[in-house]
């Protein structure tokens, strides 16, 4: 591939919003100097520079706005700006709000926070940063120069700062540009000491690199599958930070390629680790990370026809693809589901009761609950149906044969959903039960309800698919016909019992929760 000649400038176009921000940002440091002695300078940093740099390159932009100090913490500055723009300029400013430092939310220094035109500012110092070798909680944490600065991000592309008074872009690792226009992911310091410092950044580089379409250079690779670096992402990083990576991925432009370097960089069971104390005794081993591989690359087969046109695979149902149009939580939660192909047919018990071990890898490993749907959705997508099969992953022949099967895979849903409309029975999928929990009670005398309730409520629906046209006096004395002959068990608790709004095994409500689609 030709090498795509480097600017020696890049230019970056602002909104007029942004203009008139970073204006007031460049007067607000020279009021200061001139009013009150104090010198600072402002920089604005991170993915705000990185995706207005590459809008023109990848059709990226960023509404997020990060500004770097020098020498000068981020809420005494913050509150001179808002004194600057309310007494000098007259523009309102909406109050400071102090966001205290959280290390174990990658968060080592106090930000402040203020809106200004319809933009919301960050407010924080230019620092540099020593880790110990068991934490990735820095142990010092120093004002620091714009180079110290850069060099202990994450990766080079992240590591650009936007100049508010020169307005230029500084590069000052000399290789974040380069690498924005070639399609680099690579750190500003040998990625063996970036990892240890903090070995959440394995995983961002892969969130980028699957967002972007970037590839990775040979020494973060050989990082990346270091034991010891796979070992401290297992032990000092957060399940929730890794959850919090894995969603973004899920959600972001290319899920099957986040899956694909997962599986590369041999980083599974590192990324969807449970740790030992909440671990169950699975039933058997999970299997193979390659399965995972396998299951998604099948998914966006049967998602993309298109994607494989020498084929000719024919379209999905539109039964079947309206869902993932219609809702954008279903095609993140049908790739998670797909990466977690090898806990299939894994079991654990809980307080007697069987579970699916993908239930613990969600809710324990990843530390993603109920968002999106994954832990209620996702051990429901296992249990219902035998949806993904297992082909090799290979060459050209093995491609061929998985594209065939696919194919064959699209053609039995389509037969599957046409028969469903056919028999009307799409409407019925969220149709409640003739009879409700009390009724049955009371029909077959019960004491009270129990976990057989449930059992029943789900043969009253079967017998309402079976009698399309049946009243409800018809199931009453249906239901007390099976009661007679035995075939209704007070006893009785299904294995696997998926219901909306139960508990989990841990006793915690489960509820839908709004997620942050931003992207740092």
């Amino acid at each position: 591939m030709e090498r795509i000649p480097i600017p020696k400038k890049m230019e970056i176009h602002l909104t007029d919003s942004e203009n008139e921000i970073c204006t007031l940002l460049d007067g607000c440091t020279k009021w200061m100097k001139e009013e009150k002695g104090v010198e600072t300078s402002c920089r604005i940093a991170g993915g705000w520079v990185r995706d207005k740099a590459s809008i023109q390159l990848l059709g990226s932009d960023s509404n997020d706005i990060d500004v770097a100090l020098t020498d000068m913490m981020g809420l005494p500055f913050a509150e001179q700006f808002q004194q600057y723009c309310n007494d000098v300029k007259g523009l309102p400013v909406e109050k400071v709000a102090k966001i205290e430092k959280n290390p174990a939310r990658s968060k080592h220094l106090e930000t402040a926070k203020t809106t200004v035109l319809g933009v919301e500012l960050d407010f924080v110092n230019l620092r540099s940063e020593e880790y110990a070798e068991d934490s990735r909680i820095p142990t010092q944490v120093e004002f620091g120069t714009p180079l110290q600065d850069a060099i202990r991000r994450d990766i080079t592309i992240n590591a650009l700062f936007y100049n508010v008074h020169s307005r230029s872009v500084e590069d000052h690792t000399e290789k974040g540009l380069e690498d924005l226009i070639n399609g680099t992911i690579r750190t500003p310091l040998p990625p063996r000491e970036t990892f240890m410092d903090d070995p959440l950044r394995v995983i961002r580089c892969i969130r980028f690199a699957s967002r972007f379409g970037f590839s990775f250079v040979e020494e973060l690779q050989t990082a990346a599958r270091d034991p010891e670096i796979q070992l401290a992402l297992r032990t000092k990083i957060s399940r929730e930070r890794v959850g919090e990576e894995l969603d973004k991925m899920m959600k972001g432009r290319d899920p099957l390629r986040a899956i694909q370097l997962i599986d590369e960089l041999s980083l599974y069971t590192s990324i969807f680790h449970v740790p030992d104390d909440a671990a169950p005794a699975f039933s058997a081993p999970i299997a193979s990370p390659h399965v995972g591989l396998a299951a998604a690359s099948i998914l966006h087969i049967l998602t993309n026809p298109s994607s494989v046109p020498d084929l000719c695979l024919p379209s999905l149902h539109p039964l079947l693809s309206s869902s993932v149009v219609h809702d954008q939580t279903t095609l993140r939660r049908l790739y998670l589901a797909a990466a977690l192909t090898p806990y299939r047919s894994v079991t654990y018990t809980h307080k007697n009761r069987i579970h699916l071990a993908v239930e613990a890898a969600i809710r324990d490993g990843v530390k993603l609950g109920i968002q999106n749907h994954y832990l209620d959705g996702i051990p429901a997508l296992f249990q219902a149906a035998d949806l993904l099969e297992t082909p090799r992953i290979g060459g050209e022949r093995e491609r061929q044969t998985m594209a065939e099967e696919a194919s064959k895979r699209i053609g039995l849903y389509n037969r599957f959903m046409s028969r469903a409309e056919e028999l009307a029975l799409p409407d019925t999928v969220d149709a409640k039960p003739i009879l409700d929990g009390r009724e049955v009670v009371r029909i077959l005398g019960a004491s009270k309800p129990g976990p057989w309730t449930g059992h029943v409520l789900s043969r009253v629906v079967e017998w309402q698919l079976d009698q399309p046209a049946g009243t409800k006096t018809q199931c009453e004395e249906w239901l007390k016909a099976e009661h007679v002959a035995g075939r209704v068990n007070f006893e009785v608790t299904p294995a696997f019992q998926v219901k909306r709004g139960r508990r989990d095994s841990q006793g915690s409500n489960m509820k839908k929760v709004k997620t942050d689609d931003s992207d740092h």
